[in-house]
């Protein structure tokens, strides 16, 4: 953690060269995690806030990184592992949001202190892979999967999600990838992980 703001430190693809090199697709799950966000774009490009303030409302209209072509500036991919880190205070869910007692912190003003929530699924079928759902948690400028709204829970169940899925939380849009696909990440930007 940076003695700064007490925020944890960001991951890059940078990050995980040395383990996809050194151990096989388990053992990476194992020691990473099986589920991951990635976001192309510096952190200072997140509109972040210079003290608490109430989340700023943006149109639909508003621009954002629309998943353009792979880009080659490696240190420009942020990695957000999809893990509890105890600091969230719902421990049946994994939370993103844009302050510290969050899972996964988006540090952008358009995304909600406690924005949205995954889930393991419940209705896996037996000896099936482990899947993940999302759910907004009634945020101000909303979650979209694939373009389309997640509901909050009032406004229906919550959604499963597939490797490659675009993610948007407030105007930061990410995408989700298996350990799998960020091994495959990594060694595409990073010839060296090979």
């Amino acid at each position: 953690m940076s003695q700064s703001n007490d925020m944890p430190e960001l991951l890059r693809v940078e990050d995980f060269v040395v383990d996809c090199r050194a151990l096989d697709e388990a053992a990476f799950a194992s020691r990473h995690g099986r589920a991951f966000l990635v976001h192309y774009g510096a952190v200072d490009q997140m509109r972040r806030p210079e003290r608490p303030q109430p989340t700023q409302v943006f149109s639909v209209e508003t621009p954002f990184y629309s998943g353009a072509p792979l880009r080659t500036l490696k240190s420009d991919y942020l990695v957000y592992p999809i893990q509890s880190t105890g600091r969230s205070p719902y421990p049946s869910m994994i939370t993103v949001g844009r302050t510290r007692n969050n899972d996964i912190i988006l540090p952008d003003e358009s995304v909600s202190k406690f924005h949205a929530f995954f889930r393991d699924a419940t209705d896996i079928p037996a000896g099936g892979p482990p899947t993940l759902v999302l759910q907004d948690a009634g945020s101000r400028n909303g979650t979209l999967l694939g373009g389309k709204p997640v509901p909050t829970a009032r406004q229906g169940p919550p959604v499963g999600i597939a490797a490659g899925a675009l993610v948007r939380f407030g105007v930061v849009q990410l995408t989700f990838l298996d350990a799998t696909g960020l091994r495959e990440l990594v060694r595409l930007l990073l010839p060296e992980a090979k």
